[in-house]
């Protein structure tokens, strides 16, 4: 599949959260984009703090929501349709994997709990619609400006996998952040939680301030693709004690204004999702 497409370009920061590095972890964070064809697809994953190897569900389900949502397109599937069936498949995958790596049903759990747990935070764009959603925390923006990604209540955020997981499926609903005309986008970045600590620095040295916004602006970081992650490692102590991985999606032509971009379009159970 075509990595190169003339329409979008991409800037990503991924850096292991300073206490991680404290306890000498690696991040348990994860990404993946496919460009091509006029479309782009771009997805962050946060694997649960808890589990001991969640960094790999995390990176399973990244590859696999950008792959498959990548093949629906192609296939001609509407912005609108592909959401809700792309995650209903991402957890038949990972239901498959659990059983593949079990015994028996409490093995299952248990390889659920150790290692496929993440939320998920996604961005669409195909030639005329755009959608970004998600399930579970994390940040999003569009156009430069901050989309609301509810909090968890409880300290444990929404995972697809929890579907899988007797008396939970109800804490892995999709819900839609954003969606509109291709035509007005100018950039949606979409990243894990860790970046709303950078997002909410206001001491920084004079060219670190601003960071979200620079990695949507300045083409300093598409030229240079490790650029990103340098900027947000070089924080030093103020950079992110939480794992953090940011994709931004930017426009290489001028966008249209529209006054619907970054409309809340509300939370939706795994049956549908709507992106109107």
């Amino acid at each position: 599949m075509t990595l190169i497409a003339s329409s979008w370009d991409s800037v990503i920061a991924s850096t292991v959260g300073r206490s991680h590095h404290r306890a000498r972890r690696g991040s348990q964070d994860a990404c993946a984009l496919r460009l091509g064809g006029g479309y782009a697809v771009a997805v962050v994953c946060d694997g649960c703090s808890g589990g001991e190897s969640s960094e790999v569900g995390a990176g399973l389900g990244a590859r696999f929501l950008a792959a498959d949502l990548a093949r629906r397109l192609r296939n001609g599937s509407a912005v609108e349709d592909i959401g809700a069936a792309s995650i209903a498949a991402l957890v038949d995958m990972l239901k498959e994997t659990a059983q593949r790596c079990s015994v028996n049903d409490d093995d299952v759990t248990a390889v659920i709990a150790s290692c496929l747990l993440f939320t998920v935070q996604v961005a669409v764009i195909a030639p005329e619609r755009y959608c970004v959603f998600g399930v579970g925390d994390g940040l999003v923006r569009v156009n430069g400006r901050f989309i609301p990604v509810p909090a968890p209540t409880d300290g444990a955020p929404d995972c697809p996998a929890y579907r899988l997981v007797n008396g939970l499926d109800h804490h892995a609903s999709l819900r839609v952040h954003a969606s509109g005309a291709a035509s007005s986008l100018r950039s949606i970045t979409i990243a894990t939680d860790g970046a709303l600590e950078l997002a909410a620095l206001t001491t920084l040295p004079e060219d670190h301030c601003g960071a979200l916004a620079l990695f949507e602006q300045d083409e300093r970081f598409v030229l240079n693709p490790s650029l990103a992650t340098k900027h947000i490692a070089a924080l030093g102590p103020q950079a992110p004690e939480d794992d953090c991985t940011v994709v931004v999606l930017r426009r290489r032509g001028p966008a249209q204004p529209d006054q619907h971009s970054g409309t809340v379009l509300g939370e939706l159970d795994g049956g549908g999702m709507s992106c109107t």
